[in-house]
């Protein structure tokens, strides 16, 4: 499906159903990139692009506060949601399409998670406010349902992880996250769908304790909380990428 209009006057790619809030944000945020969206120009609201996208306004109020995640577009109370500036978090470009990802791509990745993840809980730590604390505390409680119906995803843990680096107020930041994630999810997707269907709960106890340390302001026991969800988080997805690669390996004679 190719439609005029969402960006006033570009012609955008189809959407492939998989995860529509993230494609649709992307689809924006190229347009932001290009310059067919300027600076203080206002988006369209949700009902229309809702209908623009032939996708529920769910998935499109999704892809604006990824865009406001990212600094890309920011809401004015009662006056719609209009494009920022670009500032740093222009230097990090999240790849908007699939990408090939193996064990050693895995390693790469986890190894910048490794100096990102307690750095960008440290941050948070410092400079949370209570209502930061109250919309982590209301994400994770939602969480937890999910978890309890076995319905949690990639998608819940990078919302998570993203919602910190907000917190942490740097732009680079949120933009090296978010492209490590977006690439991750590849394989942390399939880990959560094996869990789910062997009926093991997906364990949030980490994600509380983080929560925990920034609402005590304790920068260092939220980075090394932060430190060891991320070698959990390390293993099992190696442990994944290990068996994908063994599945796709040509049967021998």
């Amino acid at each position: 499906m190719a439609m005029k209009g969402v960006g006033r006057s570009a012609t955008v790619r189809p959407l492939h159903r998989r995860n529509l809030s993230h494609e649709i944000a992307e689809i924006l945020a190229e347009q932001i990139t290009r310059g067919e969206l300027q600076p203080g120009a206002r988006l369209r609201s949700e009902r229309d692009l809702s209908e623009a996208f032939a996708v529920s306004r769910s998935s499109v109020r999704e892809a604006i506060k990824t865009l406001e995640s990212r600094g890309l577009v920011q809401g004015r109370h009662g006056g719609g949601t209009f494009v920022c500036r670009q500032g740093l978090e222009a230097l990090v470009r999240v790849p908007s399409g699939p990408v090939t990802i193996g064990e050693a791509e895995v390693r790469a990745l986890y190894e910048v998670r490794e100096m990102l993840d307690p750095g960008i809980a440290r941050l948070a730590a410092e400079r949370a406010r209570p209502a930061d604390v109250a919309v982590l505390t209301r994400m994770l409680e939602r969480h937890e349902r999910h978890a309890a119906a076995g319905r949690y995803t990639s998608d819940h843990d990078t919302q998570y992880h993203l919602r910190l680096a907000a917190i942490s107020a740097n732009p680079v930041l949120i933009r090296l996250l978010e492209g490590v994630m977006r690439v991750l999810g590849e394989v942390r997707e399939p880990a959560l769908r094996t869990a789910s269907k062997s009926g093991r709960r997906v364990d949030l106890t980490s994600h509380w304790e983080i929560l925990r340390a920034i609402e005590a302001h304790d920068p260092e026991r939220a980075a090394t909380v932060a430190l060891y969800h991320h070698g959990r988080a390390r293993e099992t997805a190696l442990r994944i990428v290990r068996q994908i690669d063994v599945a796709r390996m040509p049967a021998t004679p």
